[in-house]
Parts: structure tokens; C-alpha cells; sequence
């Protein structure tokens, strides 16, 4: 093979980098922020060993790989873990469901996942401001109140540099307003 040349594999089974989700950024970035909620961070050592155990708790029940779990969750610490984790968990057993691709994506790529575990506009800004975001995920609802927000003329939001809307259109007004502000 020449100098320079470049070498793209697949695997066989597309699934089967989803086992890696958290033990290779875990490796590299061990005790990076990973994930953040309105109580606790954790880091990508934390939130592997986490998953781990939820994923060796899954087993432990009957679950092999290949089986689709569903996982069901309200984004708060306590009995069960947040969404994502128990997605990250159940990904080495390789389940049909890939998950958020901005939050498996952020995290792959060793950044930080900011969650709360419920949308307060205020709250949205001063994380934003706070954690320098670069990514925020929104239904219009959300872009509308944040705007509305008397939270929002003292923030710094100038570090996102992508902003997603999902669950229904939104309207152009708002969207002028979202980047004269960002």
C-alpha cells in the first residue's frame, strides 16, 4: 500500500461499533465530563461503569445479545438511570435501536452531554452560557420561551454553532429571532 493511502472498512454488522459507544471514549477521555444533569457529572469512566452494570444486569435477567430492549426512562437519577445511559447500557448487547445520534455522537467524539430533566428556559440559557454549548436540541415551544426568557439578554449563547428543532414546524419569525440572538 502506498504512503497516504487510506484503508475504510465496515463491519459485517453495522450495530456492532454501538458496543464501543462508552469503552472507547471511556479509555481516552476517563476522567472528562461526560455526562451532566441538573444533580450530578459524571465522567466517561463513571458513566461506562454505570452502563456496565445495567448492561450486566440486563444479562443477568435473560437478555442476550441480539434481543431488542426498550428502555423507559424520565431522565432523572434514583432507581434507574437516565435515557441515555440505559441506551449506552444495553448497546453491547448489541439492541436494534441506535439511540440519540447527537448524544451518542458527543460522546463518541468525547464531549460533554448536558440533560435536564426538565425544560426550564432560564435553566436551558444559564447551562448553555455555563457548559459553552455547542449543540442544543429544541421543539419550537422551546426556542419561543427561551427567547421570551428575561434570562436570555445576559447570557453568552455565541458558543452553539448547531441548533436542531424536532416535533414540529417552526415558525420563520422565531428562527430570525433565535440567530440575531445567537
Amino acid at each position: 500500500m502506498e504512503p497516504g493511502t487510506a484503508v475504510v472498512t465496515t463491519p459485517s454488522d453495522p450495530l456492532d461499533g454501538l458496543g464501543q459507544l462508552l469503552p472507547r471514549p471511556a479509555a481516552r477521555w476517563q476522567d472528562r465530563a461526560a455526562l451532566v444533569t441538573d444533580d450530578r457529572t459524571l465522567t466517561f469512566e463513571q458513566l461506562n461503569r454505570l452502563a456496565s452494570r445495567v448492561a450486566s444486569g440486563l444479562t443477568a435477567r435473560g437478555v442476550e445479545p441480539g434481543d431488542r430492549v426498550a428502555p423507559l426512562s424520565q431522565n432523572r437519577w434514583g432507581g434507574s438511570s437516565p435515557t441515555t445511559v440505559r441506551c449506552a447500557a444495553v448497546s453491547p448487547l448489541r439492541p436494534r435501536v441506535r439511540g440519540n445520534v447527537a448524544i451518542n455522537g458527543t460522546l463518541m467524539a468525547g464531549g460533554q452531554v448536558v440533560l435536564v430533566t426538565r425544560f426550564d428556559p432560564d435553566a436551558a440559557i444559564e447551562r448553555i452560557d455555563q457548559h459553552r454549548a455547542t449543540l442544543f436540541e429544541g421543539v419550537p415551544a422551546m426556542y419561543a420561551t427561551m427567547l421570551a426568557s428575561p434570562a436570555l439578554p445576559g447570557a453568552d449563547l455565541s458558543s452553539l454553532t448547531r441548533c436542531t428543532v424536532g416535533g414540529q414546524t417552526i415558525a420563520e419569525s422565531v428562527i430570525d429571532a433565535w440567530e440575531v440572538r445567537t
